[in-house]
């Protein structure tokens, strides 16, 4: 059987049930915090379409500028913590904003609900250019990357195959890889690759005319850096003219004996021109008029001395 005081206890649990429903129905939602401003980069205005974003622990909000501006339209509106729900879904009187132009900090504010605050937006950035000498990449990738003042960033070297890293030139130096730099202002740098050499260098002996070398005609292999003696050896009638090369040089290109370096693959030439044959008789030197003309020049000279003879017998016969 129901007694008073039993019913008494069930109305009033009623009551507190019916109670907490109306006033969670009824609740009314706190009203946001609105901001709006300028937003300027490096001392310009910000390009359309730069985001802007607040955050609050691990809460967000974000939207991006127009005419250099954000907040006028669409508004851009923090909002407050329902204090009904569990979780946390706004800010809190004192809660500290954290604001980012392009993921840079530009501004710090604390949450006033029903707050309206003109808020300009400031950031300066730093440029980070990359490149590389020689084979192989870089992290951050070869060209220019922008960033926060403070900054640090960590820079990678990666050399391709056959390359190994060397150094860092420019507004870095040193050998450390990875490196980390802090971006306090514009910065460039190289990474420097250097080519592993091979285990050996090949040396192709060849000839141009009548002769031999040595290291004779055909391929020869040597350690890198060897300085390797080369001589050329005319055949008959012939004589050396100079040394070619594919690649650099040698020592004395004009001597038949002489050097090479093997820092790289080398095809070497000999060349070799033939002599001209000497004349019979002679000097090598072709003859002159004078040595052509001579036994001309002695048979006149008796033709006409026996001339004169025949002329003056007849003339002393006439007498």
């Amino acid at each position: 059987m129901l007694t008073t005081k039993s019913f008494s206890f069930a109305l009033v649990l009623v009551l507190a049930f019916s109670l907490a429903a109306a006033g969670a129905v009824g609740a009314i939602p706190r009203p946001p915090h609105k901001f709006w401003g300028e937003v300027t980069i490096n001392g310009s205005p910000a390009p359309d379409g730069t985001t802007v974003s607040a955050h609050i622990s691990s809460l967000s909000w974000s939207t991006t500028t127009s005419g250099g501006s954000y907040g006028y339209a669409p508004a851009f509106q923090i909002d407050a913590d329902d204090p009904a729900t569990p979780q946390k879904e706004g800010g809190t009187e004192g809660d500290v904003i954290v604001f980012k132009v392009d993921g840079m900090l530009a501004a710090n504010f604390f949450f006033q609900v029903d707050g309206g605050t003109p808020l300009d937006l400031r950031v300066q950035t730093y440029t980070l250019t990359m490149a590389v000498s020689g084979s192989g990449i870089t992290e951050p990738a070869v060209g220019v990357h922008t960033y926060a003042p403070s900054t640090f960033v960590a820079i990678t070297a990666i050399p391709a195959a056959g390359w190994v890293f060397d150094s860092w030139s420019g507004n870095l130096s040193g050998s450390d890889n990875p490196d980390t730099i802090i971006m306090d202002s514009n910065k460039s740098i190289t990474a420097n690759f250097a080519e592993i050499p091979p285990a050996h260098y090949t040396l192709i002996m060849s000839v141009s005319g009548s002769g031999s070398t040595n290291p004779a005609v055909g391929n020869h292999t040597y350690a890198p850096g060897t300085i390797v003696e080369i001589t050329a050896n005319p055949d008959a009638g012939w004589a050396f003219d100079s040394w070619t090369c594919d690649v650099g040089d040698v020592a004395d290109p004009d001597s038949a004996t002489t050097t090479v370096t093997m820092d790289s693959d080398r095809t070497l030439t000999a060349n070799f021109a033939e002599v001209l044959p000497t004349p019979v008789g002679g000097s090598g030197c072709p003859p002159n008029k004078v040595e052509v003309l001579a036994p001309w020049i002695g048979l006149g000279v008796v033709l006409a001395g026996s001339m004169t003879w025949l002329v003056l017998r007849r003339l002393r016969l006439s007498g």
